[in-house]
């Protein structure tokens, strides 16, 4: 006979085993290229449908860990594939936990929130002690009352300055601090008798120098001309001489001497 077969190269996504009359489509989750004679099997982290050239990679939000899938698992809930896409791992600013089943959960640090997905600097006003995704507690309400400030609110304004600092999120109650022109006393306020927190803010004193946030009794700073008797006094009482006390920004009054000019000692230095 005069007739003569010709062999022709498979295309790609089918494959055709030495002998065979007609090639064959590829199952799913392996890859044929062309001229293929057996199919090969995708590896984990990745897929393919039936009729592949190739295998593709999972999605970032997806995983596979076993060999020849047609298509990839998705991550649980404010997770991601890994690097090889085969196996879940806690997105960006999460961390990892385990469930009382062993699984893997993904949480906001303490000093964060959950918002939009993603875990959030606790806003100013608020702080957050424990690992969760739970909302940020009130200073005032919980902490300091009247407070205003944490340690948040000092990084936004850092930012807005472009002044490079490194500030720890409100983890704590102690990130709650007063208002400029306020200061922390120990206790309750005296109008909240069942407060329970650490302490309120109340408006400076005549004669004190409250220009910053976050000042305390203890470190209670004072203008020129202006006497207290020790760190723990509210008294802040004017010289009857005063360039006798011309200290600025004494914060902590050491003893009653140490903030008098030369020549001049005892309390208000008068003596």
């Amino acid at each position: 006979s005069d007739d003569k077969v010709v062999c022709v190269d498979c295309s790609g996504g089918t494959y055709s085993e030495p002998g065979s009359s007609s090639c064959t489509l590829c199952d799913g989750g392996t890859y044929c290229p062309p001229k293929s004679e057996t199919m090969e099997l995708c590896p984990p982290g990745k897929y393919a449908g039936s009729g592949s050239i190739e295998c593709t990679a999972c999605r970032e939000t997806s995983y596979n860990k076993m060999t020849g899938v047609s298509s990839c698992k998705e991550c649980p809930v404010n997770q991601q594939g890994s690097t090889e896409r085969t196996s879940c791992e806690c997105k960006s600013g999460f961390i990892s936990v385990l469930t009382s089943d062993g699984l893997l959960d993904c949480k906001c640090n303490p000093g964060y929130t959950y918002e939009a997905g993603k875990c959030t600097v606790c806003p100013p006003g608020t702080y957050k002690e424990v690992i969760g995704n739970g909302a940020c507690t009130s200073c005032d309400k919980a902490a300091v009352r009247g407070s205003f400030s944490t340690a948040s609110s000092i990084l936004s304004s850092v930012t807005a300055s472009n002044i490079t600092a490194t500030v720890r999120p409100p983890i704590s109650p102690l990130n709650c601090t007063c208002e400029k022109g306020d200061f922390l006393l120990d206790g309750k306020p005296p109008e909240e008798p069942d407060f329970v927190g650490h302490g309120y803010c109340s408006r400076c004193p005549e004669g004190a120098d409250c220009v910053d946030r976050g000042i305390t009794l203890e470190n209670l700073p004072l203008k020129p001309s202006f006497w207290r008797s020790d760190a723990k006094s509210q008294n802040v009482v004017l010289c009857k001489v005063e360039r006798a006390c011309p200290q600025h920004n004494v914060s902590v009054a050491s003893s009653t001497d140490s903030q008098c000019a030369e020549g001049h000692h005892g309390p208000v230095c008068n003596v």
